[in-house]
């Protein structure tokens, strides 16, 4: 079902061993990199929750560096990815690590993968960006049958929707006499813009292979949208800006900064209720 929208064959071109690796290096060098402030983010996001326990699972986990980083600090982790290759690569990351993690392959807009209530924290990072929207909402109303009264899902996304504009183009440059506006009127005028782009032949470049696999860019209230359907409460949503490169541009950092729609990472929690 997950590839209905997309062939494995082109799924496995984007995603391959060498992608893999080099997430495996990401991740143990992750001190130096934006990884660690994702980390960070996830670690802080967590400590202010009341959870019922520490399962967690990581879902649509690739290399399993979800599953690792809370099995390291004594959680019990699980991971889940449709990809084969991906999986047996978190296998090893795991058994270098010398932790035990049950990694399985798997779809997860399959109800059954799971028992009903098994986990405390469902951990979805990176990986909503890639379902379209009737998958992602399955998989959401999946995740809340397989959380305890009381969890919690964690949601990362990255890029977001208006990242072509702010961060692949010089599109923003036409927004930017609208910086002075607050963030919702902005934010109206962007979606706009969008539109009106969109429909001129080949102003909006983008890499089809990237545009394929990332089938289902979010904004914030779109993201948000999706968690309450599927029966969550929202009761964390932020946004922000992880990687330097993307900060070098000193004129858009002070035009944008506080402009949902500029940033390119979105965190989001959803709590599923015992009542």
């Amino acid at each position: 079902m997950m590839f209905d929208h997309v062939s494995k064959e082109t799924f496995a071109a984007a995603y391959n061993q060498q992608y893999n690796m080099s997430n495996i290096r990401k991740f143990l060098f992750r001190r130096g990199n934006h990884w660690a402030l994702k980390l960070e983010r996830l670690q802080a996001l967590i400590q202010k929750l009341d959870l019922p326990g520490h399962h967690l699972l990581d879902l649509g986990c690739s290399i399993g560096t979800h599953a690792v980083e809370f099995a390291g600090q004594g959680w019990e982790a699980e991971g889940v990815d449709l990809d084969a290759s991906a999986i047996e690569t978190a296998q090893r990351l795991a058994s270098h690590l010398k932790l035990n993690i049950p990694y399985k392959v798997g779809d997860i807009s399959v109800a059954s993968l799971y028992p009903p209530e098994t986990f405390d924290v469902v951990l979805a990072g990176d990986i909503v960006e890639h379902l379209p929207d009737h998958v992602l909402d399955q998989s959401l109303r999946n995740v809340k049958e397989w959380l305890r009264p009381g969890g919690y899902v964690i949601i990362h996304t990255v890029p977001t929707f208006f990242d072509y504009i702010f961060h692949k183009s010089l599109l923003w440059i036409l927004v930017a006499p609208l910086a002075f506006l607050d963030d919702r009127p902005f934010t109206r005028l962007v979606r706009v813009y969008d539109r009106w782009v969109r429909r001129i032949p080949g102003l909006v470049r983008e890499d089809p292979v990237s545009k394929i696999v990332h089938c289902n860019l979010q904004e914030p209230a779109g993201l948000k949208r999706h968690v309450e359907q599927a029966g969550f409460e929202v009761i964390a949503l932020q946004t922000e800006i992880l990687e330097e490169r993307f900060k070098s541009n000193r004129l858009k950092q002070i035009l944008f900064k506080n402009k949902t729609v500029f940033q390119k990472n979105v965190f989001c929690v959803g709590w599923k209720s015992f009542l």
